[in-house]
């Protein structure tokens, strides 16, 4: 349910999807990238036809890791309609990726014209 894509598939989909895209930059060899694998095959089960879960090798596409400032692994960034939404880095409990996956689909009407307000409260 989670493909691997590179850059140029990447790109693609960025270009064309509809749907809310979450897109999760690994490495092999990285033991929290392991962790996280069963975590996002569930959560793409579940939430098929409405979330989109794809992979990127971080260490083959590194121009494509570093246009998006991932420095760590893995990074989940999240998009909608070609907008980026927010990153998440690092081992996330499935629960609390799974908060924030339906907070961002009860709010994608927004992300179709314009970028969405972050999620994160800021200090004036």
């Amino acid at each position: 349910m989670v493909r691997e894509v590179d850059e140029h598939g990447f790109d693609e989909l960025l270009a064309t999807s509809d749907r809310l895209l979450i897109v999760e930059f690994f490495m092999e060899g990285c033991p929290a990238c392991r962790t996280m694998a069963p975590i996002l095959e569930d959560l793409a089960r579940e939430l098929s036809g409405e979330v989109e879960f794809v992979r990127v090798d971080a260490r083959a596409n590194l121009d494509t890791a570093l246009r998006y400032g991932v420095v760590a692994t893995p990074t989940f960034l999240m998009f909608c309609r070609g907008v980026f939404l927010m990153e998440m880095v690092g081992v996330i409990h499935p629960v609390a990726m799974m908060e924030v996956i339906s907070d961002l689909l009860k709010h994608r009407a927004e992300c179709a014209g314009r970028p969405m307000r972050p999620l994160q409260g800021t200090d004036g």
